[in-house]
């Protein structure tokens, strides 16, 4: 924990204190994998990071659209959206020409599954 002046802060998934106001996350928001505290100005900013893998199947559209695997992308940002966002931009690069991904799924557990791609 560290003090500035009128300001308390704690770093990590705790609690900014400042000026008698508690700021807190809820149960239902989804937590970071990590968090910074900045000061500028005065002004305390909390900065996080959320990480994502997503898992989806990989379809061949020329010639019918068939299933001809999987593939795991990663990614992250400073927030959920946008970390699942890079997460599926990255499991599309992997695709070849004529393929794209479907039925997508996103979890935080970066240790479920392998990264890259799974051909049947």
């Amino acid at each position: 924990m560290k003090k500035i002046g009128k300001k308390i802060l704690a770093t990590g998934f705790g609690l900014v204190l400042a000026a008698g106001a508690l700021l807190a996350p809820t149960a239902a928001v989804a937590q970071p994998a990590s968090t910074s505290v900045a000061v500028e100005d005065g002004d305390v900013q909390l900065r996080a990071s959320y990480s994502r893998l997503v898992k989806c199947q990989i379809i061949n559209y020329k010639g019918g659209t068939n299933i001809v695997g999987t593939v795991v992308g990663s990614g992250s940002g400073n927030t959920v959206s946008k970390a699942q966002s890079a997460a599926r931009s990255d499991a599309n690069s992997y695709l070849h020409t004529g393929e794209y991904t479907r039925h997508c799924t996103y979890s935080a557990d970066l240790t479920k599954w392998r990264l890259g791609v799974d051909r049947l």
